[in-house]
């Protein structure tokens, strides 16, 4: 639903799991084959289904890999952070946006609120799981108050890590659209 995501035009509104026999196949070939110590779960809705998520970290406990991935603030509970934990994480990538409400609410359409993003990176460091913030900059109608509550927001939550992203949109999502981007060559 994100404004400036493209994962629905591209990939549909569905939801897939992947099986865990086959993951737990997949983790011991690259385990012992190729190796590998540690893995980096890229699936932004992979802390979604918190029952499938704990069956993952089992399979990356069990093959004694560290790793990492990406969650929701509005998705991680302390029950699933704890599982998280005790398997191995050692980090989780949230996609926070912006320290402004009103941002993301009226412009991102993250449905997420300040609160869950505090309570969340507030459980995550409870755990000793490091955390990385995403933030976006320079998106429409985003005015100097709402980049003082970004910053405010960054020195509450004192995320290990921060990245700022140029709010880019992409064709196909409503921030395109929004922004009434033209980019289709002269004639």
């Amino acid at each position: 639903e994100c404004s400036f995501c493209g994962c629905a035009s591209i990939f549909g509104q569905k939801l897939r799991r992947r099986p865990l026999g086959t993951l737990d196949e997949e983790l011991y070939y690259l385990k012992h084959s190729r190796g590998i110590e540690g893995v980096w779960i890229v699936d932004d809705t992979f802390t979604i289904d918190a029952k499938h998520a704990i069956g993952v970290a089992k399979l990356l406990k069990k093959h004694k890999l560290i790793w990492g991935c990406q969650s929701r603030v509005d998705t991680l509970q302390e029950p699933l952070i704890a599982e998280m934990k005790i398997a191995g994480c050692v980090q989780i990538d949230f996609g926070v946006e912006s320290g402004s409400q009103r941002i993301l609410n009226d412009v991102i359409y993250k449905k997420t609120t300040i609160d869950q993003v505090k309570k969340t990176f507030q459980l995550t460091k409870k755990y000793r799981i490091r955390t990385l913030a995403n933030f976006m900059i320079g998106l429409p109608s985003e005015t100097r108050s709402d980049l003082a509550a970004t910053k405010k927001l960054i020195r509450q939550i004192k995320p290990d890590i921060t990245v700022f992203s140029i709010a880019t949109p992409l064709p196909g999502t409503k921030l395109y659209e929004m922004v009434g981007v033209d980019i289709s060559p002269e004639d």
